[in-house]
């Protein structure tokens, strides 16, 4: 199927990308066709390895494998989660948010609504290399709330209020350690509880009882050493029953972490300077589809080598407000022209249905040029260096398409993640390729002590957010994919991937893209 032209591009027929989708509950609707109905596959079983961007992501294949009969619904699931970090931060709960019941298909897409949303849930995260387990409640904590509702009646210029004591139903969680190690013990008393999506120590609730208990989970952290040990066969990890469910969930952040904004800084730009840039992109680009993504990036790309290849006519922008000068300037006329015919090129390569444009709502020619006019001022004062780091970063959605009720769903940005060095929780590490594939080979000797396989594994990428090294993360993947197929892939066994249609980069990853 070619590609149609059917918008506008700075007032100019564009080529545009694929048809609209209403919106992220029906792309999470679309799991019908993700997910296989049953473990067989032919004569064998079938063991299907999802690859997807963002981790909270997962939780539309975990479900979508209940619902599909991949895992029990009504018996115990193990989920053997290999990352990183925790995550294990609560949610933020929302309208509509199903809350101690199993959601309606319509529902899971609600779930997927926060990455990375830390809170004092780190408190679970291991220490000191100590295996570690919890009992954590999760209920409700009904307290009382003072509201002010009005001006009190009483003299002239009485301005008391009258108040009311109503009940607030908040969500809690309460943490029991089952072998508490030496840092608990020091650091804790009691039976900790917290109330969800609270900053304040005064507001949560101070004892067991008050957080009314719906469910529980059990939470065991083992450090990387620890849980080779404790996987032999005489170790003290619990064998997963045949009659669970079981899920392998890989974070390949496990393997490396580092900031995607470094590039930026090693060549001078300063935070303010990306951010300036970010708000010029979120402008000028909006998406609904991971094409939209790519061929965004890609204009963006092009830009920066018009820059490049032009500095002769594009080395005296000025920051100016006048419409007539922008639209008449040299370098933008002659840039807009030739971006147009290599977008229309490119995206006419692209095998699929073209409808509503890469840039945002409006069909003012003049709008966009001046938009694109205050980009060229900032991009035009860079050095060739500076220019490059950014069209390797390039850019890129601020978060998945699937996240629910997030204002900056297809909206764009530099691709320079979000954690900055000194200003975050996340420890950075950039692994060599021997480091790499040590870790692998300790991945490969845990799943080998493992007495059974799982039912599904999810294999989370990590890059957009900026956590996996983009250089390395192909290495990464590859192996552990090559991992799984070497201890699964057996006889009736059957080993498959399917990669989620919002992958970064698609497939092959953002690493790649502009180095065909």
């Amino acid at each position: 199927m070619s590609s149609r032209f059917t918008g506008h591009l700075f007032g100019q027929p564009a080529a545009l990308v694929r048809k609209k989708q209403a919106d992220v509950t029906a792309r999470s609707q679309s799991l019908n066709n993700r997910v296989p109905t049953e473990n067989n596959m032919g004569d064998g079983v079938f063991l299907p390895v999802y690859v997807f961007e963002e981790h909270h992501e997962a939780i539309q294949y975990w479900f979508g494998a209940v619902q599909s009969g991949l895992l029990p619904r009504r018996s115990k699931n193990t989920l053997i989660h290999i990352d990183a970090h925790s995550d294990f931060a609560p949610p933020i709960i929302k309208g509509g948010f199903p809350l101690f019941k199993w959601p309606q298909y319509y529902e899971i897409s609600r779930l997927i609504n926060a990455n990375d949303s830390w809170d004092r849930t780190s408190i679970l995260k291991e220490v000191h290399g100590e295996s570690s387990a919890w009992n954590v409640t999760i209920g409700f904590w009904r307290r009382p709330e003072i509201l002010q509702v009005g001006t009190g009646i009483g003299q002239p210029g009485d301005k008391s209020k009258l108040t009311a004591h109503v009940q607030i139903k908040d969500l809690c969680y309460c943490v029991t350690a089952l072998n508490p190690t030496s840092y608990w013990k020091k650091t804790t008393r009691g039976t900790p509880c917290f109330r969800f999506n609270s900053s304040q120590p005064e507001e949560n609730p101070t004892q067991t009882e008050d957080c009314t208990e719906k469910t529980s989970i059990i939470v065991e952290t083992f450090s990387e050493d620890e849980i080779l040990r404790a996987s032999k066969p005489e170790g003290h990890f619990k064998p997963i029953s045949a009659h669970q469910g079981f899920v392998l969930d890989i974070d390949e952040d496990f393997f490396g972490c580092e900031a995607a904004v470094q590039p930026l800084y090693d060549v001078g730009l300063k935070e303010t300077f990306i951010r300036r840039i970010s708000d010029w992109v979120e402008k000028l680009f909006c998406g609904r589809t991971a094409e939209h993504e790519l061929a965004s990036d890609f204009f963006f790309y092009n830009v920066i080598q018009y820059i490049k290849n032009n500095k002769n006519i594009c080395s005296n922008l000025k920051n100016t407000t006048d419409l007539y000068k922008i639209l008449v300037d040299r370098c933008l006329v002659n840039m807009y022209h030739n971006l147009l015919e290599i977008l229309r090129s490119k995206l006419a390569s692209i095998d699929t249905e073209f409808v509503d444009s890469i840039f945002c709502g409006s069909s003012n020619s003049a709008f966009y040029k001046s938009i694109l006019y205050q980009l060229l001022v900032l991009l035009t004062s860079l050095e060739s260096n500076q220019l490059t780091a950014l069209e390797n970063v390039g850019i890129c959605f601020q978060i998945s398409l699937n996240t629910y009720g997030e204002a900056g769903v297809g909206h764009f940005r530099l691709c320079d993640g979000y954690n900055r060095p000194n200003n975050t929780m996340v420890t950075f590490f950039s692994p060599s390729g021997k480091e790499i594939t040590y870790r692998m080979n300790n991945l490969q000797t845990f799943l080998g002590q493992l007495a059974r396989g799982p039912n599904l594994v999810t294999l989370c990428r990590s890059v957009r957010d900026g956590y996996t090294p983009r250089s390395r993360f192909r290495q990464i993947e590859d192996m552990v994919i090559e991992i799984i197929r070497h201890r699964y892939d057996k006889g009736r066994y059957y080993v498959q991937k399917f990669y989620d249609r919002d992958l970064l980069g698609g497939k092959e990853g953002w690493w790649q893209r502009n180095r065909k």
